[in-house]
């Protein structure tokens, strides 16, 4: 049974707020509560084509100035826009009394935003007379809006002549005439989602109040006939379910009783329910909510919820046969005073309907405390065969469809003769450890190692214990320290102390710098420690607002240069620290103002951790992206804890590549507890984690000096392999040394075969061709395993004549590239067809193969 406050918010369930037009204008509906807390609805216009936020919104129009659509000073209980084929826009409102009004604007006549306001542009939509058609009088409740294959627009509504028994209707706004068509009465009903499919068949899906989900399905030539509609009870425990058509399916998704989210296929005989968020563990105890269903560009079904816990929006994209992973991608930044929270609850939030380009706009709103509305576009991506052009498996989203396929994070594989540097003394300053944070750079044949080294003094802030020394290999594995005479220690003069560096050694070659004195760097902003002593010694403003530190640049990486570095917030609220831990020029970063990015940990508070980041124009004024903790222990802890001191995010470094941008970073279970994990982004701001609980680097055996924690640096891509290189960390906190792990060239992570008893295959989205004349493979394959490829027609799904999976050379062997042949053909050079895509078959008798990346040549 549903409570009577979440009857009234299932009553109101419709969120089709978000629409674009055929000018590539977005319109947003935005719920609004006036000073009286009368519930009503504002609409917007954008002001350019791809609005980044909810500020390149303009023109403002109250819904009941609409031509008399609603009384003035009504309450407007739910709303709903779309855009229908003619570029018509149709608007639907339903009061607090039921009442529920539906009018049209010809977009055409739309050239300036003011004409929004204008009455007189606001049209009937069966006679197309300036006004409004009255749906129902009184004791309605709106159901859903959707366009049929003809581009026509269809919506749903409850009746109600008693209060108690409800009519489910159904009917086309336009036509010649009005024709509402009543398909099932009964007591305790919700409002239904709708959908049409490529058949022009209308489906609907709708819950009651003992929580019974109910789908019926017809087509529009036998609506006003006499046959008797009778719907069919799919699954029990389920409410608010969202509805999408795609190829021949229809697929309904829904929360059940237990606040987990799962999914069923309404035109099966016998409707099975299927989990969708139980299978994750970081959701077995939190509440999701309010799904939405959209198709994008490609014709590919997103999932959009609500995860209610950890205060933001999830997604994922069905690929097929399964949903790709689930991954944060929407939140409402508000941090309190003393970063205890950084979040708002989303109260609402609407997907964009039907969408068609680059970006699926995401409405997102908060009504209570700090009433709040943001517009944050989801980037659809765009593949296209250009030399150099590589994709690996982080997120999946080159992906159109999978089949028997699992994505794996792989962890490193250690050196056995770890470590490869460790205290050299009791009496020297690394005596107590050396290699907690470590930095390796490959030049000229050899290893350049920057590492932090600490000499335990327990009357000292443990800052104050730390310094930088420097070492080097010939091959990476064995590093000896390079005497420097630039500091001298306890009586010696001739140490490897590099002087003044901060304790995690971030030292990055700039190759992107003009200034030859200027190519290695390494920033350093305060911490709290530091920064109160600096006010304390009278050296920096107690009420100054932003960080202070430096910018050091060397020639050499041996002899540093200081340059005075700030750190602004653009909140009044400011984290403890947000310490850098790896820092590199962008050359792909459109904005100029963030052409170098820093990524390192916050102490949000002295207990609580997160991974931020800040950018800058010239490496030295820096901001803090707005977006922090970028790397978010809400969406990524088990258990959520609020303000809590254990499951967050520590020590992260990020870096480029292949395009995307990685992340390792810390996540901690405890104080002493902290292995290495793998999150992406695609625009260094908004990252989801990869196959989150999975390990890059875990932690060692016990008795070893990494068996508690290990901590990450920028890898080294070393020839035919990834080098890791770790700061670890043994049982009584003090031993610290300086480890190895390595991957293949590209192997983060790899796709196999769920069950090794059968084929699996993955599918590209659609590619437009570009200047490659090849494609290539890292995979590991043979022992009785092997991959194909063939390129299909994305308008018919099937093979491109010359380029089949038969014409195809199986690839039967463990390498780093391994070009895609068939016979007969020099690669996709003589592809007739733009776009296109490629299906991998994966075969074999055991685990293998395994595929790492492809890439085009």
């Amino acid at each position: 049974m549903l409570d009577r406050a979440l009857q009234e918010e299932l009553m109101s369930r419709c969120r089709k707020w978000v629409c674009r037009d055929a000018d590539g204008k977005w319109y947003v509906l935005r719920p609004k509560t006036l000073r009286d807390r009368r519930q009503t609805f504002v609409l917007h216009l954008s002001a350019k084509e791809q609005p980044e936020n909810f500020g390149d919104f303009s023109v403002a129009v109250r819904l009941f100035s609409q031509g008399g659509t609603i009384q003035r000073g009504e309450t407007i209980s739910s709303a709903a826009i779309t855009i229908d084929g003619s570029n018509a826009l149709t608007l639907v409102c339903c009061t607090g009394q039921g009442m529920i009004r539906a009018q049209r604007i010809d977009l055409h006549s739309v050239t300036r935003p003011k004409h929004l306001r204008e009455s007189s542009r606001w049209q009937h939509p069966v006679t197309g007379r300036t006004g409004a058609l009255t749906v129902c009088a009184e004791g309605g409740a709106l159901g859903d809006l959707a366009i049929d294959t003809d581009g026509s627009v269809w919506m749903t509504w409850l009746e109600s002549a008693d209060g108690r028994s409800q009519s489910l209707m159904l009917a086309k706004l336009g036509g010649k005439k009005w024709s509402p068509f009543p398909l099932h009465k009964g007591p305790g009903l919700f409002p239904a989602a709708l959908c049409f499919d490529s058949q022009n068949q209308f489906h609907l899906v709708w819950n009651d109040i003992l929580e019974d989900l109910y789908s019926l399905s017809g087509t529009v030539g036998t609506l006003g006939g006499r046959q008797e509609w009778k719907p069919k009870q799919m699954v029990d425990r389920a409410k608010e379910p969202a509805l999408v058509s795609f190829g021949n399916e229809v697929m309904a998704a829904y929360e059940n009783n237990w606040c987990f989210l799962e999914y069923v296929f309404p035109k099966e005989k016998k409707p099975e329910r299927q989990f969708l968020t139980w299978p994750d563990p970081r959701f077995t105890w939190d509440i999701n909510k309010g799904c939405q269903l959209v198709l994008d560009r490609y014709g590919i079904p997103w999932l959009f919820y609500n995860e209610d816990t950890r205060q933001h929006i999830f997604c994922a994209r069905w690929l097929g046969t399964t949903w790709s992973p689930l991954q944060n991608c929407a939140k409402l930044i508000q941090n309190s005073s003393r970063f205890t929270e950084n979040h708002l609850s989303i109260d609402h939030f609407a997907v964009e309907q039907n969408p068609t380009g680059e970006s699926i706009g995401l409405l997102l709103c908060h009504q209570r405390r700090w009433p709040r509305v943001e517009f944050q576009p989801q980037k659809v991506p765009a593949l296209k065969a250009d030399a150099g052009k590589k994709v690996l498996f982080f997120d999946l989203m080159e992906l159109q469809a999978w089949d028997n396929l699992q994505l794996n994070l792989n962890e490193v594989k250690k050196y056995k003769g770890n470590p490869v540097i460790e205290s050299e003394g009791p009496e020297a300053f690394d005596a107590h450890g050396a290699g907690g944070f470590v930095q390796v750079l490959k030049e000229e044949g050899r290893y350049r190692m920057w590492y932090g080294g600490i000499y335990v003094e327990p009357e000292k802030y443990w800052g104050d214990w730390c310094r930088v020394g420097y070492a080097e290999s010939k091959d990476g594995l064995q590093f000896h320290r390079v005497p420097l005479g630039l500091a001298s220690w306890k009586g010696k003069k001739d140490t490897n102390i590099i002087p003044e560096l901060p304790y995690v050694p971030h030292v990055y070659f700039d190759p992107h710098d003009p200034d030859p004195d200027r190519r290695y760097k390494v920033l350093k902003i305060r911490n709290h420690v530091y920064t109160e002593r600096e006010m304390r010694a009278g050296r920096e403003d107690l009420w100054q607002t932003a960080r202070t530190g430096f910018l050091f640049v060397s020639a050499d990486g041996i002899h540093w240069k200081k340059e005075s570095a700030t750190l602004t917030f653009l909140d009044t609220v400011e984290p403890y620290e947000l310490v850098p831990q790896s820092i590199f020029c962008d050359p792909l970063e459109p904005d100029p103002e963030k052409r170098y990015k820093y990524y390192g940990y916050s102490s949000l508070n002295v207990s609580r951790r997160g991974g931020c980041y800040a950018y800058s124009p010239d490496g030295r004024t820096w901001t803090a992206c707005a977006n922090n903790p970028v790397l978010d222990p809400f969406a990524r802890g088990i258990p959520v804890v609020r303000s809590g001191k254990v499951h967050q995010i520590h020590d992260t470094v990020v870096f480029p590549y292949e395009g995307y941008y990685l992340a390792l970073y810390q996540y901690q279970h405890n104080g002493e507890k902290l292995d290495i994990e793998l999150a992406v982004s695609r625009d260094g701001e908004h990252f989801t984690f990869v196959c989150p609980g999975s390990k890059v680097i875990p932690l060692g055996r016990k008795g070893s000096q990494e068996s508690t924690i290990v901590a990450p640096s920028v890898p080294l891509i070393d020839g035919k392999e990834i080098q890791l290189y770790y700061g670890g960390i043994g049982e009584n906190g003090i031993r610290r040394a300086g480890h190895l792990g390595t991957l293949r060239l590209d192997g983060f992570t790899h796709l196999e075969r769920k069950d090794v008893s059968r084929e699996g295959s993955l599918t590209t989205i659609p590619i437009a061709s570009g200047t490659a004349r090849q494609v290539f493979v890292n995979c590991r394959a043979g022992r009785g395993s092997c991959i194909e490829a063939e390129v299909l027609n994305p308008a018919t799904g099937k093979p491109v004549p010359g380029y089949s999976r038969k014409a195809c050379t199986p690839i039967a062997s463990n390498r780093l590239s391994q070009v895609v042949q068939w016979k007969g053909k020099k690669g996709i050079v003589g592809l007739n067809i733009d776009p296109f895509q490629i299906r991998f078959h994966f075969t074999g008798d055991g685990a293998l193969p395994e595929l790492y990346s492809f890439l085009f040549a």
